[in-house]
């Protein structure tokens, strides 16, 4: 594959510097103001629960950041209505034509449907044809890049080469999305924004860990946060999205709740990764575990005053969505006054509902 050329990639930044003396000391300055408010409360020390206390009061669980990839496939979804009685010679044949076909072609071999094998090494030689022929576009670019990224169908992994692609087609998305002259259609658009969502997480994960760029944690949280940003209106799409666009902005608000809970390149600063855990329940995208986490902050004071009625509640919520570990917490707390009144009779409920939860789904637990 022909080398990219890296290119400076100058992204406008509507940051506001904070002056407060604990942004001064952490040099965090390129969080916005209205994202990050100033009224946020140091965690207060405790002595610690009671045993009895401790029984009812959750943990925190941090995913992992995640690692770039594609998220709806919107282009190869839609393409492939067209697709759906053509044999195999007719999608080869239409893909030597249109690029835009061949993005399908390229799937066919990725999932090894549609008569076709498996070809791994076939899809890398594919997109390195489309990269050489037709230039910089942006599906092109974000495809190719987590092939190079991960070292499929190729000699060996370029993170260097795989960054210069996400930046380029993060760059082409957003002159795109600008160009109010050319709007498109609502697929079109929701196409963008994926696109450009695909690209920038990615450029924020590479710029968090250093890989095929500079190590510049305060930069990734920006990436994370303008990703977080971004919303598709997956109605308008020509296929069905399970969950819509929420799990991917939860992922990319997460990416920053774990640079701030686990210190990676900033300081910790668990009154930051308090104030996203809340926003992300707050927006309701958030998950049963979500909800455990943010329960966890409040009960044990983590970047927050320590409030048992309200960890209480955020149980209480993630008990509704059917998560047995949250139920058998509000249980806990029930029967121990954590939070709320003593209930023995309210606690066996939970302790019942939460039995039928893992009999419902033995393998689906918490």
């Amino acid at each position: 594959m022909k080398k990219i050329k890296k290119g400076k990639v100058a992204a406008k930044s509507t940051a506001t510097v904070r002056n407060d003396e604990t942004c001064k000391s952490e040099r965090l300055c390129s969080i916005d103001e209205k994202i990050m408010p100033e009224a946020i409360v140091p965690a207060v020390e405790t002595n610690g629960p009671s045993a009895d206390e401790e029984k009812g009061i959750a943990q925190i669980t941090d995913e992992p950041i995640t690692k770039p990839g594609v998220s709806l496939d919107c282009i190869f979804r839609s393409s492939g209505r067209q697709f759906i009685n053509k044999p195999t010679y007719e999608i080869m044949q239409e893909a030597m034509n249109e690029p835009l076909y061949m993005q399908y072609w390229i799937y066919c071999l990725e999932n090894g449907v549609k008569g076709f094998e498996k070809d791994i090494n076939k899809v890398y030689e594919l997109l390195d044809y489309l990269n050489t022929e037709i230039g910089p576009f942006y599906l092109i670019d974000n495809r190719l890049a987590q092939y190079i990224f991960n070292g499929w169908g190729c000699e060996h992994k370029d993170e260097e080469a795989a960054y210069d692609l996400w930046a380029r087609a993060m760059c082409e998305c957003k002159k795109k999305l600008e160009d109010k002259s050319k709007r498109g259609s609502e697929f079109y658009l929701a196409s963008l924004h994926e696109s450009l969502y695909n690209s920038m997480y990615a450029v924020g994960y590479c710029t968090l860990y250093g890989l095929g760029t500079e190590t510049n944690a305060r930069k990734a949280v920006s990436l994370f946060l303008e990703c977080a940003r971004i919303d598709v209106n997956t109605d308008d799409l020509p296929f069905y999205v399970e969950g819509g666009w929420k799990p991917f902005q939860r992922q990319a608000y997460n990416a920053v709740i774990n640079i701030y809970t686990q210190g990676i390149g900033v300081p910790r600063d668990d009154s930051k990764a308090f104030y996203y855990r809340k926003l992300i329940c707050d927006m309701g995208i958030g998950t049963s575990q979500d909800y455990i986490n943010l329960a966890a902050c409040y009960q044990r004071g983590i970047g927050v005053d320590k409030d048992l009625a309200e960890g209480f509640k955020y149980l209480k919520k993630a008990a509704d969505m059917n998560n047995n570990v949250a139920t058998d917490l509000v249980a806990d707390c029930l029967c121990h006054g954590i939070g709320v009144a003593k209930n023995n009779e309210e606690a066996q409920k939970y302790n019942l509902r939460g039995i039928a939860i893992v009999q419902d789904n033995p393998w689906e637990m918490g």
